[in-house]
Order: C-alpha cells, then sequence, then structure tokens
C-alpha cells in the first residue's frame, strides 16, 4: 500500500484483529487508509479490499511494517480473545507513531450483568473479563495515556428467543436512547477505551 510510503500520512488507520474486515470497510468508506490484519485469513477480505484497504494475516507482534507506522490502531472486540495482552500492547505501541491513538472497543467488563450468567455456567464466548482499574492500569504499564473512558451495551444486543428478538428490533429506536442513559453504569456489557502512545 502506498499509503504505507508516505510518513505525513495522517489517515493510516491499523485494524487488528479485523475478522472479516467490516470495520476497515467502514473506516475505508470514510476515507481513512487502513490495513486490516488478523491471525486467520478470510476469503471475504479479496472481495472488499481496495486501493485504500488492504488485509495481512499476521498477529500484531509480527506484522510486516515499519516502526511507528500508523497513526490509529483500532481493536474491535479483540483483547478479550488475546492471550499475551503484554506483548500484544508492546506490538500495538511498536507500530503506533510516536502520541499515536489506540481505540479499544467492546472489552467485557467483568461486573457486566449481561455476561454474569454465561460466566457462572462457564458459556461465555469471552476469554477474559475486565475491571475499569486493570485495563487502565495495564495500558498504562505498556506506554498508553488515557483519553476517553466510557461503559457501553447496559441492554442485550441479542435475545437467543426468536420472536422476542422481533419484538427487541421493532422496539430498537426507543431502547437504544435508553441504553445510551442506562450505559453510564458499571453494569453495562462492555468498556470503550481511546488513549495516546506516550512512550
Amino acid at each position: 500500500m502506498k499509503a504505507m510510503e508516505n510518513d505525513d500520512n495522517e489517515n493510516l488507520v491499523l485494524d487488528v484483529g479485523c475478522s472479516i474486515g467490516h470495520m476497515g470497510k467502514i473506516l475505508s468508506i470514510c476515507g481513512f487508509e487502513v490495513v486490516g490484519t488478523d491471525i486467520k485469513s478470510n476469503d471475504v477480505w479479496k472481495k472488499i479490499g481496495t486501493n485504500n484497504l488492504q488485509f495481512f494475516q499476521s498477529d500484531v507482534e509480527h506484522l510486516p511494517v515499519q516502526e511507528k507506522t500508523f497513526n490509529c490502531v483500532g481493536a474491535f472486540a479483540v483483547l478479550e480473545h488475546v492471550k499475551d495482552v503484554p506483548s500484544f500492547l508492546y506490538g500495538v505501541n511498536k507500530v503506533l507513531k510516536d502520541r499515536g491513538i489506540l481505540i479499544i472497543s467492546q472489552l467485557p467488563s467483568a461486573f457486566g450483568w449481561t455476561e454474569f450468567p454465561n460466566r457462572v455456567l462457564n458459556k461465555s464466548v469471552h476469554e477474559r473479563h475486565y475491571k475499569k482499574h486493570e485495563v487502565l492500569s495495564l495500558l498504562n504499564e505498556n506506554g498508553f495515556q488515557l483519553l476517553h473512558f466510557s461503559y457501553d451495551h447496559f441492554l442485550p444486543q441479542f435475545l437467543p428467543i426468536n420472536f422476542l428478538n422481533k419484538i427487541w428490533n421493532r422496539c430498537a429506536k426507543g431502547l437504544h436512547k435508553i441504553d445510551r442513559v442506562l450505559s453510564l453504569l458499571p453494569l453495562s456489557h462492555s468498556l470503550n477505551i481511546i488513549c495516546r502512545k506516550f512512550r
């Protein structure tokens, strides 16, 4: 990607743990130059890749790019599946430019009420759940300064029973407004974090 060869490019984003690449696609449509990476390749990458959206099969620690390449790294619903978080954050820090931005979203909260029954029954799909102070301390130890923190999704986003899900979808607009207010509570499902590389 030519954009990666331009040190002055301020729109270069790494979507780490990109899966099928849907977030990268959205960011590229918004005008960003995006590189998506995942430990597993996906056939969809060939179909959605463009001049400003490219994919690599790699973990972030071994990404085939130079250090201090990206202005921003996004980890969207990723960190909870990472086995070695310090190594992951080291890899992110290495490819971020000085004062670059790291965005972490949909990080499962240790106190999220929608996750609690699944954890008790050992049916959670997430390997880790995070407390606010734990993840902020982890980020600070690995060279990141907090810029923004918020809770997200107090109300469940999916109901396993079809007819309930149909009712839920019909009420989505009103429920979304309620959810925005309730998501201020620590019992919400996930954490969203924006931080800056400071070393």
